[in-house]
């Protein structure tokens, strides 16, 4: 029997990794789609990479619900956008007892609704791509640097299962990595999130680069970062894993991708709604009920809000 997958949300980082994965006929992708469906189903997805070249997809099947996706799925992987509550409710339809869910989001707690609303194995993730839809259907992949995956919970069952799903992705040139403490690279990748993505916003619609080569964009972005670690390490209870980059690093990485629109820019450009409160709004008040002061984030925080 093949492997059959689906992904729920298939923007730019929902359908990269779904062509990715799909290869008939040992594993098979399906999407479901909205504003982009009639494109996908026509014409299926049109990739511009700079590093697996460009191509085309075409999914099993492209479907405009959920509610149509009713066969049974070995994995679901959401990657929606992490706004507002009812992800039970969206996935429900199509999740089975066979089902692992992995939930692949920005920020820091959009995962416990689907922890209280299913016995299903669930694996969160961090995605670390620089991608844009650049128009419906078409995907631009502008870099790729790695995907964690983890077990919400340990399972050696489980963990098996997930484990070779991270063989399918290195085996299709996705670097992924099976983290045993997920929540720890999701804080790290809020570092980024939570700087960049924002004040890109309320510093006037500026590119992640512009951000860096201005002196006092570049600054305050440090000081978010340096906020983050605080509330992250005071949550965690430790450090960073000095195999994670630090700072410095994480800031020359971001240069060498150049201009890139930062994803919640694109949605305020957009007019889509912003992932506030997973990437800003939950990290000040876990800082503020750990007794971390975050007073650059809340500024952050109370500028973007102001401005919608």
């Amino acid at each position: 029997m093949p492997l059959r997958i689906l992904i729920v949300g298939a923007g730019s980082i929902g359908s990269a990794y779904g062509s990715r994965l799909h290869q008939p006929p040992e594993t098979l992708v399906s999407c479901v789609c909205r504003s982009n469906y009639q494109q996908v189903k026509d014409h299926g997805f049109q990739f511009e990479t700079t590093v697996w070249g460009n191509y085309t997809w075409h999914p099993e099947h492209v479907f405009k619900s959920v509610e149509e996706a009713n066969l049974e799925w070995d994995h679901i992987i959401i990657t929606t956008k992490a706004i507002g509550g009812g992800l039970p409710e969206l996935v429900k339809p199509a999740v089975s007892p066979k089902t692992m869910i992995h939930l692949i989001h920005n920020g820091i707690g959009s995962e416990q609704p689907l922890i209280e609303a299913f016995d299903n194995p669930i694996s969160l993730g961090s995605s670390h791509i620089a991608s844009n839809q650049i128009s419906s259907g078409v995907i631009r992949v502008f870099a790729i640097n790695v995907l964690y995956l983890g077990l919400n919970k340990p399972d050696p069952v489980h963990q098996q299962k997930l484990d070779q799903l991270g063989d399918a992705f290195r085996s299709r040139q996705v670097k992924t990595v099976i983290s045993n403490d997920v929540q720890e690279v999701r804080w790290h990748k809020l570092l980024w999130n939570a700087s960049f993505n924002p004040i890109s916003i309320v510093a006037g619609g500026k590119t992640s680069l512009e951000l860096l080569e201005f002196p006092e964009t570049n600054q305050l972005i440090q000081d978010a970062m340096k906020e983050v670690t605080a509330i992250a390490v005071r949550s965690m209870g430790h450090e960073f894993s000095p195999d994670l980059p630090d700072i410095a690093s994480y800031l020359e990485t971001t240069r060498t991708v150049g201009h890139y629109k930062p994803s919640m820019l694109q949605d305020w450009e957009n007019k889509r709604p912003l992932e506030i409160e997973v990437i800003l709004g939950n990290p000040i008040r876990i800082g503020e009920q750990l007794g971390v002061p975050c007073p650059i984030l809340k500024t952050i925080y109370a500028l973007l809000k102001r401005m919608l």
